[in-house]
């Protein structure tokens, strides 16, 4: 009987013995055994009593930081049984559990104390770490400590008064720890919560390594999908990007946050995608919420992973109107491909806006009760799904009436409940709240491979001329940006109506998403820019709000990294055409790596055409050309590939935008050039840079008592009348008659200025809108000079940037906009962090900072011996510039004892950035083959190999038999002593391994210590994880493998082939 009849036979029978007290449409309970399930599951148990408010479940808003006190860890035994393995305490709580790769850790989150709250900041003052529990020995280590952000690094050191939170960890492919951590200080720019950034760290702890600075937002709950990307939700508040209702989608990276991308949900507003799991089959699934109301519950939504759409894209085209729903009632963007529901009967009907976000009580089942809603999905063998389920209201609003969840631990055989009765429920009891259910099983039961994919780090060893080995730098850049999808279909353009101006969810796509300032012809396209923007700490407890106003959310602060001329000719003049047949806008720039920057597209005039509303950084030496156009996601376009345009051809010059400043500019014949500045960034404000071309060219009409068109530009308040008061007309993103928010091609400002409406309409195509009139301004002839094309450019930016103005201007203070907060990027390279092999490398150290500038003479690098003295500070004398690299030998370290290298440098500011690495000296690891194997069918001969090195703590280790016989048995023989001399076993079988220690070994039944058939191509892998313990250095040991094999000669009495040799010594 196969697994599913036998579950629905146990369902029935439950079911025929249950008495009938609940709707037809209720789950039916049962133990796990009796739903088939042979495995524990871990999982977090909340008591209900003390824990009535919202605030004590995670949800996407409060960055899953809330959680009721007294929250254990716990297993639910197939006999549904349940042992406490984690007493969290009185006041303590446990989150985030989970199982490592082998099955027989839990990692998990411990929060101190999670309702000592600072009720000025709305977080704990106690701390939360990462743990983990040995399921054999019940063994907790915790694996980070210290209770504090890092405020002390910060130039100005101000303590924001509350803990510092490490969170969700998850196993990566190489055995180290991903988690998420506010350890830096960094603050988010919307919700005045810390960042979540992404860290990692060995599975001891050691080796804390930031890997991302793009975050000013929040990360939460990443998962390794099983092709080895991190899949996490991500809340970005980027520029104006709506955060009234909140996006908090479904972003994906690589284990060394390179290759930034969207997932999934970043086209909806007021979801969150939070959540993520996958099931065996590789569909993902995630819950799908509106947040704060709703206890972070909601939809389940399921797709594949990679969909393997002929176009290479994932995602389907944008929504061609509002009347345009998909096949479960929604009106979507971009949804993924195959997008379905894991569990229908939790969404309401199609309604003006999309239902995935519903924010009221669960919809009414055809029984009368509450359908309920869903969330915590985890992939379960078989194909099944853990989840958690409660039934009710589930939502905090009278509509029609708030009610808590009952979180239950329920179970979806095959990962779909069409029905709500197709679920299970495993486990329920009104005293507590279940959350986090996990399989405790090895990785391999769920996805059938031991561990997911292994995806490399990006090495910063040299790639390219523009980006030398170890330097702070990387590039971006794409391979058309004709090649794009943002200009959206009629129904979502960004209306000017004033009836409709205010609806900034569907109704206007650049602020959800990004999107084109209007709709112009790819002939305006000129050139490409990249802006960066720049963190900042947590000032308020010194009473330092930001002294600065800006139409971007809160704190962010926009500058130009640098611009690049995109159109390129052949040498008779003639323009060079991409693969696709369009002109050919390829381009690849370097910029400064970890710095926080997004794209856009600028006419000949230097504005805006079109933007991104989204954060990326880049890893030291990354090349980040791999997107395949402009927002080009969908089904409707083709990625085209960046290696076969101008820009990747080895005659191209890559522009600096790093260590300087190039910006478009014209030529007194007013033909395109480009000037390039020394400053690393141009950061346009009200005061130093707009107020002064004002005073010269426009007060002189615009600042008596009667001030031309009623704009009074000389007053002190001329900032605020010109960018920031809100007539009674005009709404969100119509900040004045003058400015349109973050779009100078539709600022009335701006058409003044050049002499021409600049948004590709007539006054009479819109009503209610601005209008264009007179002529332009200074006009002609007037006494005044014309403005320049950099006085234009410079008041286009100001709007283009986010109008910043300095609100105390003429003092320097903490929190002005020069005020330096973002600490520098550092780079180390050379020797590896844990297990290294001698001889070491030189410490090669990068440093760049983008305002103020590294200290020279601030290098700090210190080692200290496990247990013994530090070297002093090594860097003694060594100055380091801007994007300089250095290289400091190190001093020669005692074998197999842990040593931690310390490095430190400041930027002028007084900002400090840290680093450390902790390693070990060992032997070299090698492997060597020793003699030849004998043939077997077709002559061939088998091979014994390791593709990788033989590393203390290498969990991917794996010998590998190949060209061999298909589909029969293979058998792996190990000793520790070689045979003296090698033994003929058969005809031109030699025997390397020592046949006395063999014969000890088959009769302890240990050989050979293992015995697996081949695969159809010939080839069989023994995976042999090797323990990270530094003792086993210089551990040799000797492998041979046998084929059996009719058509091969006599290999000690049986028909068979055998490999050569293979001795491996274990090392660094």
């Amino acid at each position: 009987m196969t697994t599913l009849s036998c579950r629905a036979l146990c369902v029935a029978l439950v079911v025929a013995a249950a008495p009938a007290q609940n709707p037809p449409s209720w789950p039916q309970s049962m133990t796990p055994q009796q739903a088939g399930i042979s495995y524990d599951i871990v999982c977090c148990r909340m008591p209900t009593a003390g824990n009535e408010s919202r605030d004590a479940f995670p949800d996407a808003r409060n960055y899953s930081l809330y959680l009721g006190r007294g929250t254990d860890l716990i297993l639910l035994h197939p006999n549904g049984t349940e042992e406490t393995i984690y007493d969290s305490g009185t006041n303590g709580a446990v989150a985030d559990p989970f199982v490592s790769h082998d099955g027989r850790t839990v990692y998990f989150t411990w929060f101190v104390d999670p309702e000592n709250i600072n009720t000025q900041r709305g977080l704990s003052w106690n701390p939360s770490h990462i743990m983990k529990i040995d399921l054999a020995t019940r063994v907790v280590t915790q694996l980070t400590d210290g209770d504090e952000v890092a405020w002390q690094d910060s130039s100005h050191q101000i303590d924001p008064r509350y803990a510092k939170f490490d969170v969700a960890p998850v196993e990566m492919a190489d055995g180290r720890i991903l988690f998420l951590s506010s350890r830096d200080g960094t603050m988010d720019v919307h919700s005045r919560f810390p960042a979540m950034k992404f860290f990692r760290m060995e599975p001891d702890g050691s080796n804390v390594e930031p890997i991302e600075n793009f975050t000013m937002g929040s990360c939460q709950h990443p998962f390794v999908l099983m092709d080895g990307r991190v899949v996490w939700t991500h809340f970005h508040p980027a520029g104006r990007r709506t955060t009234g209702v909140g996006n908090y989608p479904l972003f994906a990276m690589n284990p060394d946050a390179s290759d930034i991308k969207t997932f999934a949900g970043a086209h909806y507003p007021a979801t969150a995608w939070h959540f993520a799991t996958q099931l065996s089959d590789g569909d993902v699934v995630t819950s799908v919420y509106y947040h704060q109301n709703n206890f972070g519950h909601g939809t389940l939504v399921r797709f594949p992973a990679q969909p393997g759409h002929a176009s290479g894209n994932d995602f389907g085209p944008v929504s061609g109107s509002t009347s345009t729903w998909n096949n479960y009632g929604v009106n979507d963007h971009f949804e993924r491909v195959g997008q379905t529901l894991s569990t229908p009967w939790t969404l309401y009907g199609a309604l003006s806006y999309g239902t995935l976000s519903s924010d009221r009580a669960s919809p009414l089942m055809p029984d009368g009760s509450r359908a309920g809603k869903c969330t915590m999905p985890a992939g379960a063998p078989g194909n099944d799904l853990l989840l958690v389920w409660s039934d009710g209201n589930v939502n905090i609003l009278y509509r029609p009436t708030p009610e808590l969840p009952h979180m239950k631990v329920c179970l979806i055989p095959g990962g779909t409940a069409a029905q709500r009765q197709d679920m299970i429920i495993l486990k329920q009891d009104p005293a507590y709240q279940y959350m986090y259910p996990r399989a405790v099983v090895p990785y391999e039961s769920i996805y059938g491979i031991p561990r997911p994919a292994l995806i490399a780090d990006t090495l910063n060893d040299g790639v390219h001329p523009a980006l030398p080995a170890g330097a702070p730098f990387a590039t971006t850049g794409t391979s058309s940006v004709y090649n794009r999808e943002s200009l959206w279909p009629p129904a979502y353009d960004d209306p000017f109506d004033v009836n409709i101006v205010n609806n900034f969810a569907l109704g206007t796509a650049f602020f959800s998403v990004g999107q084109d300032t209007y709709g112009f012809s790819n002939s305006e396209i000129w050139a490409a820019q990249v802006v960066a923007d720049m963190s900042h700490i947590d000032r308020r407890y010194q009473s330092l709000q930001s002294r600065f106003a800006s139409h971007n959310n809160d704190n962010q602060i926009w500058g130009i990294l640098g611009e690049v001329p995109l159109r390129k000719t052949n040498g008779q003049g003639q323009p060079i055409m991409d693969p696709n047949g369009d002109p050919d806008t390829s381009y690849e720039v370097r910029i400064p790596a970890d710095v926080p920057f997004h794209n856009r597209i600028i006419d000949r005039n230097g504005l805006t055409l079109t933007s991104e509303w989204t954060w990326h950084s880049a890893r030291p030496g990354e090349r980040k050309t791999n997107c395949g156009g402009c927002h080009a996601h969908s089904t409707d376009v083709s990625p085209l590939d960046f290696g076969a345009t101008a820009a990747a051809s080895p005659s191209y010059q890559i522009t600096d935008f790093a260590l300087q400043t190039p910006l478009v500019d014209h030529d007194a014949q007013g033909n395109l050039t480009v000037t390039t500045h020394p400053e690393k960034i141009r950061i346009v404000e009200y005061h130093r840079d707009v107020k002064p071309i004002l005073d010269a060219k426009c007060v002189s009409c615009h600042g008596d008592a009667n001030p031309a068109g009623g704009l009074d530009l000389e007053g002190p308040d001329a900032w605020d009348v010109l960018a920031y008061v809100h007539g009674p007309l005009f709404g969100h993103h119509q900040s004045t008659r003058w400015v349109r928010t973050h779009a100078a091609t539709q600022s009335l400002l701006v058409w003044k200025i050049y002499g021409a409406r600049l948004d590709g309409r007539t006054n009479s195509e819109r009503i209610n809108d601005v209008d264009y009139a007179g002529s332009i301004m200074p006009p002609l002839p007037s006494g005044i000079p014309p403005l320049t094309f950099q006085e234009r450019r410079t008041l286009a930016q100001w709007i283009d940037l986010g109008c910043l103005v300095d609100t105390s201007p003429g003092t320097p203070l903490i929190g002005d906009p020069f005020d330096d907060q973002m600490k520098p990027t550092l780079t180390l390279s050379g020797p590896r962090p844990g297990f290294s092999s001698l001889p070491l490398p030189p410490l090669s150290i990068g440093a760049y900072d983008l305002h103020d500038g590294i200290d020279p003479s601030s290098l700090e690098v210190v080692v200290t011996p496990n247990g013994g003295s530090s070297s002093g500070n090594l860097a003694g004398g060594v100055t380091i510039a801007d994007g300089q690299t250095v290289s400091i030998p190190l001093p020669a370290l005692a074998p197999g004892l842990p040593h931690t290298v310390a490095v430190v440098v400041r930027d002028l500011a007084g900002n400090v950035t840290r680093r450390q690495l902790t390693l070990t000296p060992l032997s070299p690891a090698s492997t060597t083959t020793l003699g030849a194997g004998s043939p077997g069918t077709n002559g061939l001969v088998p091979t014994l190999t390791s593709p990788v090195a033989p590393r203390i703590g290498a969990p991917d280790f794996v010998l590998r038999v190949a060209d061999a016989r298909p589909t029969t048995m293979s058998g792996l023989f190990v000793t520790t002593q070689l045979a003296q001399p090698p033994a003929a076993v058969g005809p031109g079988a030699t025997l390397y391994l020592d046949p006395a220690e063999l014969v000890t070994l088959a009769a302890a039944g240990v050989s050979p210590i293992a015995l697996e058939p081949t695969s159809a191509s010939g080839d069989r892998d023994f995976p042999f994880p090797i323990p990270p313990d530094p003792s086993l250095a210089g551990f040799t040991l000797h492998f041979q493998a046998v084929v059996l094999d009719p058509n091969g000669g006599q290999v000690g009495g049986v028909a068979g082939a055998m490999t050569a040799g293979l001795t491996i010594v274990l090392g660094g």
